[in-house]
């Protein structure tokens, strides 16, 4: 395990959002690619962040949900039980303001390893930073994703 690199682990396929996206755009994208976040670009195709379905829930203020609200927040709310445990995602109310935008509920960093990195770097960035996923670069570009399910999946293969 610890001879694989980030280039052998990452996923090519990188979904990315742009920041001037309003929110109901992100939750679409998100609900469609079964994926619980994304990297965030500006207008210029700079990388400026992330955001994910922890961002998407601590920033939804509360109101009543219609119909297909109400499919959507059952989704998220699945997921977040998934990833958080029920006794957060119960605590988290996913209907969105429709003014906000990625920009408003992003994180503002990017965590990422070069696509050189061990199997053990890329572990110990993800529990050093407590986060569910690190970005692949190669001179300075978004090149794949890692996930803490693929590190799963690496650990399960041994």
């Amino acid at each position: 395990m610890s001879q694989l690199t980030a280039r052998e682990l990452m996923t090519r396929d990188v979904i990315v959002v742009r920041d001037d996206w309003s929110v109901e755009q992100l939750k679409e994208l998100l609900l469609s690619r079964s994926i619980s976040g994304a990297p965030v670009v500006n207008g210029a195709g700079a990388f400026v962040g992330v955001v994910s379905l922890t961002d998407l829930s601590k920033n939804a203020p509360s109101s009543s949900a219609g119909q297909e609200d109400a499919h959507m927040h059952d989704f998220y709310v699945q997921a977040l039980r998934s990833s958080v445990g029920p006794e957060l995602a119960r605590s988290m109310n996913l209907v969105a303001d429709p003014e906000m935008t990625v920009k408003d509920i992003m994180t503002p960093v990017i965590f990422d390893v070069d696509v050189t990195a061990s199997a053990p770097e890329i572990a110990d960035k993800m529990l050093t930073g407590h986060i569910h996923r690190v970005f692949v670069t190669e001179a300075g570009k978004i090149v794949g994703v890692i996930t803490a399910l693929d590190m799963l999946r690496i650990i399960r293969d041994m």
